[in-house]
């Protein structure tokens, strides 16, 4: 039986091996690499290898302890969709209303309502789209409940 070599992938910017675990992940024209003991992940263009995409996962150097880095998956919000069964996370500060909804994928915008009573929350205030995992909502001109 004879091996012989088909594709290389380098890390970058780092330029090092990894002495345990790892992976390679076909995925369509990319290849997902991550680098075992190493904290890295790369995605590469497979006919060229170019690096498309390099991420530093912890600490950049195992003698640290750093993160293994066993597997690595490469998906999209098409393919998986987060539906956490908790609620948004609301907190109010100065005035201003922030939201947070760990693990909710397909969240675009969100509202503020209002009103006097809690059971009477319906005047909208205003509606933003979602700023990364915390979005800040102006409050302006909101009464007592939101």
């Amino acid at each position: 039986m004879t091996v012989s070599l088909a594709k290389r992938f380098f890390p970058s910017p780092n330029r090092n091996f990894s002495l345990a675990e790892g992976s390679t992940e076909p995925n369509g024209d990319t290849v997902v690499v991550s680098y075992g003991n190493n904290p890295w992940v790369t995605v590469h263009n497979f006919a060229s290898t170019s690096v498309l995409f390099s991420a530093v996962i912890g600490p950049n150097n195992a003698s640290f302890h750093g993160i293994n880095n066993y597997r690595t998956f490469q998906t999209s919000t098409l393919q998986f969709a987060g539906r956490p069964k908790q609620l948004p996370a609301v907190a109010l500060s100065g005035g201003d209303v922030y939201v947070s909804w760990n693990g909710a994928t397909h969240v675009a915008s969100y509202t503020l309502l209002t009103g006097h009573a809690a059971n009477s929350v319906r005047t909208r205030v205003t509606s933003v789209p979602k700023a990364g995992f915390e979005t800040k909502i102006h409050g302006s001109g909101i009464e007592a409940f939101f």
